[in-house]
C-alpha cells in the first residue's frame, strides 16, 4: 500500500516542471517587494494616525476660539442691552452632528420688557425698532 502511493506520487513528481534560477529570483524579487509594501503601510498608517490627532487638536483649538468669541460677543451684548434697561443675551448653535459648521449660528434672544421673557430675534416677534436697537448693540458688540 505504501510503495503504490510512493510510486503515484514519484509519478506525479515527474510531471512537475523543473523551477529555473531566473523564476526563483523573481520570487524573492516579489517577496522584498510585498515585505517594503507592508513597511510602506505601516508607515502610512502612522502617518495617518498623526494626522489624525494633529486634526483632533487643531480642531479643539478652533471650538475653543468660536466659544472664546461668542462669549465675548454675548457679554459685550449683555452690558449694551442692560444700560439701555433691556436684557439679551448671544448663543452659539451648533449643528446636529459634530464639527457640522454649515449649520452653525448665532441665537440672538432679547426682552424689551420687564414681564417678557428672553425671546429669539425674529421678524414677527420684535417690533422694527426694537429689531433696529437690537442690531446696533450686536454691530456695536
Amino acid at each position: 500500500m505504501c510503495s503504490r502511493k510512493i510510486d503515484i506520487l514519484k509519478s506525479q513528481l515527474k510531471d512537475v516542471r523543473e523551477v529555473t534560477k531566473r523564476e526563483l529570483d523573481e520570487v524573492k524579487e516579489l517577496e522584498k517587494k510585498k515585505d517594503q509594501q507592508e513597511r510602506d503601510v505601516l508607515e502610512l498608517q502612522r502617518n495617518v494616525e498623526d494626522l489624525a490627532r494633529e486634526l483632533k487638536a487643531d480642531e479643539q483649538d478652533l471650538l475653543n476660539g468660536i466659544d472664546d468669541m461668542v462669549t465675548s460677543i454675548n457679554s459685550r451684548f449683555s452690558q449694551l442691552m442692560n444700560r439701555m434697561n433691556f436684557a439679551g443675551e448671544v448663543e452659539l448653535h451648533r449643528g446636529d452632528e459634530a464639527l457640522d459648521f454649515k449649520n452653525y449660528g448665532l441665537k440672538i434672544l432679547v426682552k424689551f420688557r420687564s414681564k417678557d421673557s428672553l425671546q429669539p430675534l425674529t421678524a414677527s416677534v420684535q417690533s422694527g425698532g426694537e429689531k433696529s436697537v437690537t442690531t446696533a448693540l450686536y454691530i456695536m458688540a
